[in-house]
């Protein structure tokens, strides 16, 4: 049996246009950064989910109608915006969860 030795791993400061994960800002150049709210960011992902919604739609009545006859891209259109649907209703479920949690906080 042969085992591999282990080998020096590269430094992470490399990587170079990474925010921090929960850091509120959203890296637009080296110099510039636009802070956003949290509110913000969450109107930002509904309003994508929205247009997932809306292009489904389009989809299933353009092949309803025999506009197009793409079966395959429709069904994964359908399936990519029925899983946002569902990972935006879990996140805003777990959001007013933990908002009702921190109401109830003695202070």
């Amino acid at each position: 049996m042969f085992i591999v030795p282990l080998t020096e791993m590269t430094s992470l400061n490399s990587i170079d246009g990474i925010s921090k994960i929960g850091s509120g800002s959203i890296n637009i150049d080296d110099d510039k950064e636009k802070e956003e709210s949290f509110a913000d960011t969450l109107k930002s992902a509904i309003m994508g989910v929205k247009e997932l919604e809306m292009k489904s739609q389009q989809d299933s009545y353009d092949l309803a109608m025999g506009k197009t006859d793409d079966i395959e891209g429709i069904m994964i259109q359908s399936a990519k915006t029925t899983t946002a649907i569902e990972i935006t209703t879990q996140i805003v479920t777990r959001v007013v969860n933990t908002y009702k949690e921190i109401m109830q906080m003695q202070i």
